[in-house]
């Protein structure tokens, strides 16, 4: 409301308008929205900008875009350097995610307001969501150089830096502005991203405890920070991140599954079995396959051989990966002593195989070498 109130000051005092602008403000304060509209396509002057830009944005305020911008562009008509109205508009076309359309205001804005480092931002960003990825991270880094404290030109390159595995450069970045203020959380979370990714695991788990200690939820990160738990060994923290998100309403698949493969690493098979079940109803379909074999060699650990085969079964039709005939024959052969079965599996694994795999060649010498005769 105070921008509605700085334009109707400005209003000609002279005019039939700016008498009756008690009435013009009385709709706006009550957000009535219609008649504020009606009243003012019927007083207002369409060459008089400063009333065209009133009812653009209370056409902006009631949600009807399309008219909003219809009445910026009359405005920009008259003034075509109106920033106001190239913000607006800009706006408008950013919200519905057209940033090619968006952009040329931006550009305008951007030449006018060349010191305005939010501008220059603001610019960057829609570039780079439209895939104009050199200027953008040109403009972008701009930004950062003109203010290096703003939170959200500090996320936005250090994500572009991850992005092109500039991973030093981001840690950097992120360090020097949570130095200044450790309370923007997003930017903790695109830090422990950073971190993980130079392997540096500990301070990883450090910033995962930071955002736990402060209620923070962000899955996302976690399950970077869950990732480098398992890589320390850190078992029981992997368990207590799962915890600490399913606690705040907000599970994750992976995070899930992580705690699941810690469980099997704590021999805690029955445990990991109750979280591959969650992970499975959470699942989307690619990932199946992963863990119902991960619930197979649970399985097998304890000794219950044929849930462990029907659960490999499972994973191979689901995903068809030919390593898992491989393992249901496997478990034939050694834990059920089924030599005939197993062979059956073992044959359509070197039949759906990949020979020339440097993992899986050694398997297949073995088993041509001890079931088969090569002719």
């Amino acid at each position: 409301m105070r921008k509605t109130l700085l334009l109707l000051l400005f209003l000609p005092a002279g005019s039939l308008w700016a008498q009756q602008a008690d009435s013009v403000m009385e709709y706006l304060q009550e957000q009535d929205y219609p008649r504020a509209i009606a009243y003012q396509q019927a007083h207002s002057d369409t060459n008089n900008i400063k009333q065209q830009s009133l009812l653009a944005y209370t056409f902006y305020q009631s949600g009807n875009n399309n008219e909003a911008i219809k009445t910026y562009q009359r405005v920009l008509t008259l003034d075509s350097n109106n920033v106001s109205a190239h913000q607006y508009i800009a706006n408008i076309c950013l919200a519905k995610h057209a940033d090619i359309l968006a952009i040329p205001h931006l550009r305008r804005i951007a030449a006018l307001r060349p010191q305005n480092s939010i501008v220059i931002r603001q610019l960057g960003f829609a570039l780079l969501d439209n895939d104009q990825t050199e200027e953008g991270r040109a403009l972008l880094l701009q930004a950062y150089t003109m203010n290096p404290d703003d939170p959200k030109t500090v996320n936005r390159l250090a994500d572009e830096r991850i992005g092109q595995e500039m991973y030093i450069a981001a840690d950097s970045i992120l360090n020097a502005c949570l130095q200044k203020d450790s309370t923007r959380f997003y930017l903790i979370g695109t830090a422990i991203r950073a971190k993980y990714f130079l392997k540096n695991y500990k301070d990883c788990l450090a910033l995962g405890k930071y955002l736990m200690a402060h209620a923070v939820v962000l899955p996302g990160a976690m399950s970077y920070v869950t990732a480098a738990s398992l890589a320390l060994k850190e078992y029981q923290y992997c368990i207590d991140i799962n915890t600490y998100l399913e606690n705040h309403n907000s599970p994750s698949e992976q995070i899930m599954y992580y705690a699941a493969l810690a469980q099997t690493k704590l021999k805690h098979y029955e445990e990991s079995n109750q979280l591959l079940n969650a992970c499975i109803d959470l699942a989307r379909s690619k990932n199946l396959p992963d863990y119902y074999a991960a619930m197979a060699a649970n399985d097998e650990e304890l000794k219950m051989y044929k849930t462990a085969i029907a659960n490999m079964d499972t994973a191979y039709y689901l995903g068809r990966a030919p390593m898992h005939l491989y393992s249901i024959g496997r478990m034939y052969d050694v834990n059920m002593k089924n030599a005939v079965v197993a062979k059956r599996y073992y044959k359509r694994y070197l039949q759906e195989g990949d020979s020339t795999d440097k993992q899986e060649a050694m398997i297949y010498k073995y088993l041509k070498e001890t079931y088969f005769t090569t002719k």
